[in-house]
């Protein structure tokens, strides 16, 4: 078991975790303005794979997860923040650099570092390549955006990855839109019967003011 610590008496407490494109892009956008507003805050953040993440929920290790994919579990409430549009990353030197656009028959032949058919992501891509009669060539297949970005960075091959990972891209790479537009959910989750946790509301707050979306009535962002 990852050694996520237990809440009891002291500073505030918060316990998150959350899948790689959120952990490198709004999550620490929005921990760093908790921590302005709560001094005093202790904040505990894991990037975890999707299936671990789910699990961390449901044992109740931690008090709110991030996804970008749905969380459809007993005991788990979710709600869904945002969407965020899928980009293709790319060396800024490649030849299809020059496109602001870029669609499965742009790609063929191109090797991909790619989610495979067995995750959802890899599932939603195969279809869209489907319907545009051609199919993905997942010469590396990855867990994590986090993980593409690196290999593209090494030259390994091109990415189609969340817009929230292509924000956050090191020098020398560049994202292009991926048409048709294909976007994901951007899902917060916690536990059911938690009761009242301020701190885990101001983070929520933090996170759909960087969404840009407006925050619920009566200070409460999930549940």
């Amino acid at each position: 078991l990852l050694p996520f610590p237990v809440r009891g008496a002291g500073p505030p407490r918060l316990r998150g975790g959350a899948t790689s494109s959120l952990s490198i892009s709004i999550v620490p956008t929005a921990i760093a303005s908790l921590k302005r507003a709560h001094p005093a805050a202790r904040v505990t953040l894991h990037l975890l794979p999707l299936a671990e993440l789910a699990e961390a929920l449901t044992a109740r290790r931690i008090d709110i997860g991030l996804a970008l994919t749905p969380l459809a579990l007993p005991g788990i409430e979710s709600k869904v923040l945002g969407t965020t549009p899928c980009m293709v990353v790319l060396h800024a030197g490649h030849a299809l650099a020059g496109h602001t656009r870029l669609g499965p028959r742009d790609l063929g032949g191109q090797c991909e570092i790619g989610f495979g058919s067995w995750q959802d992501f890899g599932r939603s891509l195969d279809d869209v390549f489907a319907v545009e009669g051609t199919v993905r060539n997942v010469g590396i297949e990855i867990g994590t955006s986090v993980n593409a970005i690196a290999l593209v960075r090494e030259g390994a091959g091109i990415a189609i990855v969340d817009g929230l990972a292509a924000s956050v891209l090191p020098p020398g790479l560049v994202a292009r839109q991926f048409v048709p537009e294909l976007t994901r959910q951007i899902v917060a989750a916690k536990p059911d019967g938690l009761g009242t946790m301020p701190l885990a509301d101001d983070f929520m707050r933090a996170l759909l003011e960087i969404l840009g979306r407006p925050t619920p009535a009566g200070g409460q962002a999930l549940g």
